[in-house]
C-alpha cells in the first residue's frame, strides 16, 4: 500500500508526486490550507491544536475521519507514521515537511530513524529529492547517470559502493566528521552497502536488499 503523508510546514505552494496513492494522511493544521486542491485525505491526524473548526466540518462532510491523539510526547508526523504502519503501508512518502521552523525540519529527518522498518520504504520528498534512512543493508539504485546521491552518517556507518563518482570501500562515515556529500552516480545501476546507519539523499529510485 502506498501512503502519502502531508505534513504541516507553512510552505506557500505544496508539490505532490505524480503517482497514485492508496491512502492519504493530513497532519492537523495543513487541512486549513489545501481545501482548494482536489485532494481528499482518508484521515486527518494530530492533537488538533491548529486545525480550524470550519476545516473539520468541511472534511467531515466529505467522509474524512478526524483522528485526535492528544499525546504531547509525539509530533503529528510521529502520529501519522504510526497510523500509516497500522493500515498496512509498504511505501510512505512525506511531503510539505521542510520550511518554517528549522527545528521542525531537522526533526522530520531524525524521525526517519525513530520509525525505521526495513519492510517499509519511508522517504521525505523535497523538490524532487528524496531523503531516506537505512540501517545494516544493501541499497540498490537505478536512474540516469550523473544523478545526485549523497550518503550521510546517522551517526556512524561503514560504506562500500559501486557506481558512484566517488566510490567507497569500507569507508567510515561519522556524523559531523566524515561524510559523502556532493556525490553522484556514474552508472544507471549500482549499489551501496551500509554497515551501521546512514541517510541517503538522492534524486533517483532506491530499493532495499536486506
Amino acid at each position: 500500500m502506498r501512503v502519502l503523508i502531508v505534513a504541516d510546514s507553512p510552505q506557500k505552494k505544496i508539490k505532490f508526486p505524480q503517482i497514485k496513492f492508496d491512502y492519504i494522511l493530513f497532519c492537523d493544521g495543513i487541512a486549513n490550507r489545501v481545501q482548494n486542491l482536489d485532494l481528499i485525505p482518508n484521515v486527518i491526524i494530530g492533537d488538533m491544536d491548529t486545525i480550524h473548526a470550519n476545516s473539520i466540518e468541511y472534511y467531515q462532510k466529505r467522509g474524512v475521519e478526524i483522528l485526535k491523539i492528544s499525546d504531547q510526547n509525539s509530533t503529528d508526523l510521529d502520529k501519522a507514521l504510526v497510523h500509516a504502519c497500522k493500515v498496512g503501508a509498504k511505501e510512505i512518502t512525506i511531503v510539505n515537511w521542510f520550511g518554517g521552523r528549522l527545528d521542525h525540519s531537522f526533526h522530520a529527518v531524525r524521525t526517519l530513524r525513530k520509525h525505521y522498518n526495513n519492510a517499509i520504504s519511508t522517504k521525505l520528498l523535497y523538490r524532487k529529492q528524496y531523503v531516506e534512512f537505512f540501517k545494516d543493508c544493501k541499497v540498490k539504485f537505478q536512474g540516469p547517470k550523473s544523478s545526485m546521491l549523497s550518503v550521510l552518517s546517522a551517526p556512524k556507518a561503514l560504506i562500500t559502493s559501486n557506481g558512484l563518482a566517488y566510490d567507497m570501500t569500507d569507508y567510515q562515515l561519522e556524523f559531523g566528521l566524515v561524510e559523502s556529500s556532493c556525490n553522484s552516480t556514474v552508472n544507471e545501476f549500482g549499489h551501496i552497502t551500509i554497515k551501521g546507519e546512514a541517510i541517503i539523499i538522492s534524486s533517483i529510485k532506491l530499493s532495499l536488499q536486506i
